[in-house]
């Protein structure tokens, strides 16, 4: 005993020594892996928030510990060129808690972004039912403040979750799904949350939505969401990939969004075919677009759970069009739980920042080296092609050559419409697109006819949802009951699985439901798993590219 004091003594105080060099944005050298931060672009300035981060320290890696808290906001200035390898990252003090897989409402028209939602890293206390506004500088600073709306108790009475899809739009933003647990929230239960919540960046007034189109379960996890402005008359909210509780992964090929204002749920099927990606959660999207007037929403990497597989690939999906086409680079860089976001003036340069290759269930990822330099890579969209540098004055973007043949080709006269309302939505003629479109065009509307004719009926939608959820809730008790006994085997990642295999949770009741379904077709039914409840052995066949149509 007396000779083991010394030795824990010793490594005590190398800890200590090792602590007070840990920093939020380490070196190039010292940097390895950045897992599930959050980025947005306001001005000229890229912003970084939230996550974990490992590193070395005087080349040497930490053995007491996997990885450290980000306890700053970073910031990365996009008016100047630069290579990942030296771009300075600026520190921005952060009195608020250190959260990992938060939302970022990032409100333009207001030059602010806000946090949301998230949960606490390590064994943190419980965050306050806060809202945390980040207002920038004009140097790449900033400031962050709190506040509680005072909106009747609807915000503090909310289930803050982690792990959902989230977009914003001109004046509000969304927030799907996730997952809440006691680090979280102290609003009980916990497990998945059903529907969605708004944020009205103008009013700062919230609102709790139960429904949710996406899915049955109207639950969802690890999914991302993306604002496409240019059909309809207030744009659409999309919904790529994710999964429900069940282990079930959301289709790439058939694709579900929603009018931000109405709040009407639409959905249409893209082409089949090998460039339709696979199923994922954790990836990231980015949108931008075109000349032309089409929509391009660019995907990137993912992880597809029990099948062990995380991907490196990038596939764009246009839109009036509707179909997917891939990048063709080798594979070189397979990464999940990362950040990316459109940047430059000419919106041409997605940038993607930190993420991990978690391709089994072991932390060994934190000491892999980033192949990505401080986590940085830099893609051209148009050319869809990785770069090794980014160009503050690259041309301004436009589809890329795969995109603009199919419209060429008349690839819109075979286009065939899940709905009327959709057809209205994105019908466009054929000099914008640059090819032939099928109809006439129009300026989208009839959103709202949509919800009130035909289709499936809600009433019998919510009661099959509500007597499932009854049966699940028994079996949901019990494994609930076991998980909360089995002891942590890490911190990073495991809850959000064990919690969103727990009975599924909702505010209001599903009876609220509006229009999950468009009111003229019958939406075709989902690919369901054949294993045991909330298992991911069923992913092998629901996450290729020709599964059939899932009801959303």
């Amino acid at each position: 005993m007396a000779l083991l004091v010394p030795g824990l003594l010793a490594i005590l105080a190398q800890a200590q020594s090792f602590d007070s060099q840990l920093t939020s944005a380490p070196s190039a050298d010292d940097f390895l892996r950045k897992w599930v931060p959050r980025a947005t672009v306001l001005g000229n300035y890229l912003y970084l928030d939230g996550g974990e981060v490992s590193q070395t320290v005087d080349g040497t890696n930490l053995k007491y510990r996997q990885s450290n808290q980000v306890n700053d906001t970073l910031s990365i200035n996009l008016a100047e060129s630069w290579d990942p390898k030296d771009v300075a990252l600026r520190k921005i003090l952060k009195p608020a808690q250190n959260l990992v897989r938060q939302a970022i409402f990032t409100d333009e028209s207001g030059g602010a972004f806000y946090a949301w939602g998230g949960k606490t890293s390590y064994q943190d206390e419980t965050p306050e039912a806060e809202l945390w506004k980040f207002t920038p500088g004009s140097q790449g600073d900033g400031s962050w403040t709190s506040s509680t709306p005072n909106d009747g108790g609807i915000f503090s009475g909310l289930q803050r979750s982690s792990d959902g899809a989230y977009a914003s739009t001109p004046n509000a933003a969304f927030h799907f799904g996730g997952v809440a647990s006691i680090r979280s929230t102290t609003t009980r239960p916990f497990g998945p949350v059903p529907g969605y919540v708004k944020f009205n960046s103008t009013t700062q007034a919230w609102s709790n939505h139960t429904e949710g189109g996406w899915a049955r379960s109207r639950l969802l996890e690890g999914g991302s969401a993306v604002y496409v402005p240019t059909f309809g008359p207030n744009g659409v909210v999309m919904i790529i990939g994710g999964r429900e509780p069940d282990g079930n992964y959301l289709s790439m090929q058939n694709v579900t969004f929603m009018d931000p204002v109405t709040g009407d749920w639409h959905f249409q099927e893209t082409e089949t075919g090998e460039t339709v990606p696979h199923s994922r959660v954790h990836h990231c999207v980015v949108g931008v677009e075109s000349p032309n007037k089409t929509f391009e929403i660019f995907v990137y990497g993912g992880h597809l759970g029990g099948n062990d597989i995380v991907y490196d690939d990038v596939h764009v999906l246009s839109l009036p069009g509707f179909f997917w086409r891939k990048a063709d680079y080798e594979s070189k860089s397979p990464r999940d739980s990362h950040a990316c976001v459109v940047a430059g003036d000419g919106k041409r340069q997605m940038i993607s920042y930190g993420g991990v290759n978690d391709k089994s269930s072991s932390s060994g990822f934190w000491r892999e080296k980033d192949p990505f330099p401080q986590g940085l890579g830099v893609f051209d969209m148009t050319e869809m092609a990785w770069k090794t540098r980014y160009e503050a004055d690259a041309a301004a973007y436009e589809s890329p050559e795969a995109v603009k043949s199919w419209y060429a080709e008349g690839g819109m006269k075979n286009r065939e419409w899940s709905s009327d309302a959709v057809k209205q939505l994105f019908a466009q003629d054929e000099s914008s697109t640059g090819g032939s479109t099928e109809g006439e065009g129009g300026d989208g509307g009839g959103s709202e006819a949509e919800s009130s004719s035909g289709g499936t009926s809600t009433a019998v939608i919510a009661g099959g949802v509500v007597g499932g959820v009854l049966g699940v809730a028994l079996i949901g008790g019990l494994i609930w009951f076991l998980l909360r006994r089995r002891r942590k085997a890490t911190d990073h990642g495991m809850d959000e699985t064990e919690a969103f295999k727990m009975q599924p949770t909702e505010l209001h009741g599903y009876a609220s439901t509006r229009a999950e379904v468009d009111g003229t077709q019958q939406k075709p039914m989902e690919l369901m798993g054949s294993g045991g409840m909330y298992t991911d052995a069923v992913e092998l066949d629901v996450g290729g590219p020709g599964q059939q149509p899932r009801y959303h």
